[in-house]
């Protein structure tokens, strides 16, 4: 049976210090994410969001999806809070 290794991405600073390091959030979230946030706590609709940045409806509703799956999220208003709290957008 085949043996299945997984990686655990550690910043490099931590591995050579063996400190831990603090990532902000606003670090692993890419810039395309962020327009998409940005979108969304404007009041938005993923179509105007769409338009804005050239891409179809379908790729900002996979872009939300992402967001809510990898942050624990559930709506629109959760993701305008959570992004105001971790300092992607301000009030």
């Amino acid at each position: 049976m085949k043996q299945v290794t997984r990686y655990i991405r550690v910043p490099l600073k931590q591995l050579i210090t063996g400190k831990s390091v603090t990532v902000s959030v606003a670090s692993v979230v890419s810039p395309r994410l962020k327009q998409v946030i940005e979108g969304v706590a404007d009041g938005k609709t993923c179509k105007g969001i769409a338009f804005d940045l050239g891409v179809k409806e379908r790729t900002v509703e996979s872009y939300k999806q992402r967001l809510y799956k990898r942050f624990g999220l559930n709506s629109t208003a959760a993701l305008t809070r959570w992004a105001i709290r971790n300092k992607i957008i301000r009030p």
